[in-house]
């Protein structure tokens, strides 16, 4: 229940996080590494649509991956592989662990402030961070749920063909009855779904 408040599209959510986060004038107060700061505004850039080019299944791939919808995934396996760099590498570049340093960072950050220089923007600026981590954990849970239950895996992607922050939403489910006589094939089979929003004729889901 508490993060239901937070609950922000991708596409939106990167949209805020570029101009609320990286182009907040809080940062000249807080001693945050230039490097943190360059990793998240890359991630960022990669989630982020470009005009006038559709991504391909390597950019969309990318994009969920940097997205932090398996962040603790990818800190089990860096847990049980520290020595590979790829690992490493893929886990400096995910969302939401980028997120948590930052908030790690900013609360040491206004310790060492006075109280007369812990101003409004800086508790506003603090607060934008956690309401996105919140976000990206809602959308954590609604996956593990939905796998439990055997429910339909939503999969956010920044959508690349419209204007401002729009998000397409997969929808994607195992196939159960893919195989012949009840009995899976060698490929595995999934109903992916997904709705065009036109103006004049409302939403259409396409199978």
């Amino acid at each position: 229940k508490p993060y239901f408040p937070s609950r922000t599209p991708l596409g939106k959510l990167v949209g805020e996080l570029t101009r609320d986060i990286l182009g907040s004038p809080v940062l000249k107060e807080l001693q945050i590494q230039p490097q943190l700061l360059e990793k998240l505004r890359e991630t960022l850039q990669v989630l982020t649509p470009k005009p006038g080019i559709t991504p391909d299944e390597i950019k969309i791939e990318e994009q969920v991956e940097k997205s932090g919808v398996r962040y603790e995934a990818k800190v089990k396996q860096f847990l049980t592989q520290p020595e590979d760099p790829k690992v490493r590498l893929e886990l400096a570049k995910d969302l939401k662990g980028q997120l948590l340093d930052l908030l790690q960072i900013t609360e040491k950050s206004i310790k060492n402030l006075s109280e007369q220089n812990q101003s409004r923007q800086i508790s506003d600026f603090q607060q934008r961070i956690k309401v996105s981590v919140d976000s990206i954990e809602l959308n954590q849970l609604s996956s593990r749920v939905a796998t439990q239950e055997n429910q339909p895996l939503v999969l956010q992607i920044p959508n690349p063909l419209s204007p401002g922050d729009k998000t397409i939403n997969l929808f994607i489910r195992e196939d159960a009855e893919g195989g012949q006589n009840g009995k899976k094939g060698d490929k595995e089979v999934y109903n992916m779904a997904f709705f065009l929003n036109l103006s004049a004729l409302g939403n259409i889901k396409i199978n």
